[in-house]
């Protein structure tokens, strides 16, 4: 089966890069022309986004079920950014409206009014349980849960600058982006602001920030096709190897695998920056045309991002063991042994049950077996490669060896495993016997070997498991898991 590709564990393992597996799944908005913009991870385990040309607050769940809310929301206000609130609710500005909105997570909206003509734009929680936002009039507010505008600073921020996004640094202050002076800054929970200069005056607009988990800021320039980054004290480094020409770099975001991730507004693309600069863009399964925009890390451990032309929400799966693959030889000898378990997190979250899609192919290539494992937490289950995965392959005879694929996924299907359906959280083994060099056969025990997939080769699997589940009368059915582990026999 051609797709799968190994991953191989190098020098750049810890940032994923070999070379972080992306199956990205696109979910339609019911509502056409609307939009999306903002987008976060709320405290119902859900995402919520906004939609700016029709009025309404969005709500997707990790599977990607989709609900919108329109109801409290002024006609023409352009909800433009969203965040989640330390009082359990999600906030947002209305950038057409000088107003705050705040959502439960039932859907019931409140607004707050501004001072008009603030257009208030990028919005985050404060590290004083205070909500604060930029606006582009030139000031940074900030609003109680109560929804009490208590201030809204101006001292010390250049006219005319346009502050845009906002987030919280890693050292108690607020940061901001400031769309029209080229500036980067920095603002205390008591007000005091301090800018710091970046980039080339004219070419490089930095619009969305974000924290980064090596303490820094890291800032996307629209403009210039960059990535900045500077440290609390103000020091810039800016970062352009990587980005195409014309992406337009837009939302950016701390993602799962310690890296930053980034949304490529004019390229239809999401890109990974290391801590240290290297830069991977990643556009398959991204319709083109769709200007994904803002991006976020869901509560699933997913990356998560708006399509502003598309109309759609883009979840981008980053797994480096949801595909594994092995062999087991030597099978006229004795048998081998597959043992399988689920280290407790599936795509980043804790989860009772995954399931390890079980496929097994003769030398020729051939998918002479299916079926799946459900795996608990901790718990160890076993296959025998003569006694469960090829007791009854589809074709006559019985192969000396075979190799074994293995999917991880929350749907025990081995038919119906896709993109959509991934997961991380598989852990296994595989036992195997050896000629040895002084005669007869020795016993080798090795992990899986974490492997790369396409979504083609997903619906692969998929389709020739279907076929043998539907014309095999039963062959080609390998056995269920068994509790426990087992190492290769020899006759």
């Amino acid at each position: 089966m051609r797709g799968l590709t190994r991953c191989v564990a190098g020098l750049l393992w810890t940032a994923l890069l070999c070379s972080a597996q992306v199956i990205i799944t696109e979910f339609p908005i019911p509502t056409p022309a609307s939009a999306p913009v903002g987008i976060t991870a709320g405290p119902d385990g859900n995402l919520w986004f906004t939609e700016t040309s029709v009025d309404a607050i969005g709500r997707i769940t990790p599977a990607g079920v989709v609900m919108e809310f329109s109801t409290g929301i002024t006609p023409g206000s352009m909800p433009y950014e969203i965040t989640a609130g330390p009082d359990g609710n999600l906030w947002f500005t209305e950038s057409n409206a000088n107003q705050i909105g705040r959502i439960t997570p039932a859907g019931v909206v409140k607004e707050f009014p501004l001072p008009t003509g603030t257009t208030p734009i990028g919005i985050t929680a404060g590290p004083d349980g205070n909500l604060w936002f930029a606006e582009e009039s030139g000031a940074i507010g900030r609003i109680t849960t109560a929804g009490v505008v208590t201030a809204e600073f101006s001292a010390g921020i250049t006219p005319g600058s346009e502050p845009y996004g906002i987030t919280a640094g890693p050292d108690g202050n607020l940061w901001f982006t400031e769309l029209n002076a080229f500036n980067i800054g920095r603002i205390t929970t008591t007000g005091t602001v301090t800018e710091f200069p970046y980039g080339s005056i004219g070419s490089d607009t930095a619009v969305s920030i974000a924290a980064g988990p090596d303490g820094n800021l890291w800032f996307t320039e629209f403009l210039g096709d960059k990535i900045g980054q500077i440290t609390p004290t103000g020091t810039v480094i800016e970062f352009t190897a990587g980005i195409s020409p014309g992406s337009f770099p837009y939302g950016i975001t701390a993602g799962p695998d310690g890296n930053l991730w980034f949304a490529e507004f004019g390229g239809s693309r999401i890109a990974q920056i290391t801590l240290a600069g290297a830069i991977k863009e990643f556009s398959a399964g991204i319709s083109p045309g769709s200007s994904p925009s803002d991006i976020t890390t869901g509560p699933d451990g997913n990356l998560w991002f708006t399509e502003n032309t598309g109309d759609r929400i883009g979840r981008a799966i980053l797994s480096t063991d949801a595909y594994q693959i092995s062999y087991a030889a030597n099978l006229d000898k004795g048998d081998s042994f597959a043992n399988l378990t689920s280290a407790g997190t599936a795509s980043g979250s804790d989860q009772s049950q995954i399931c390890a899609d079980v496929y097994v192919f003769a030398h020729d290539q051939q998918l002479i077996a299916c079926c799946s494992c459900p795996l608990t937490p901790n718990h160890l289950s076993v296959l025998s490669t003569k006694n469960d995965l090829i007791i009854k392959p589809l074709t006559p005879g019985t192969p000396t060896d075979v190799t074994i694929a293995l999917v991880g996924s929350t749907n025990c299907d081995a038919s119906a495993v896709n993109s959509a359906n991934l997961t991380g959280g598989l852990r296994a083994w595989r036992t195997t016997l050896h000629a040895l060099p002084s005669g007869g056969f020795g016993v080798t025990e090795n992990a899986f070997s974490r492997v790369q997939a396409s979504p083609s080769e997903l619906s692969k699997l998929a389709a020739f498991c279907g076929f043998i589940q539907a014309n095999g009368s039963g062959f080609g059915i390998c056995n269920a898991c068994r509790p426990g582990a087992q190492g290769a026999t020899r006759e």
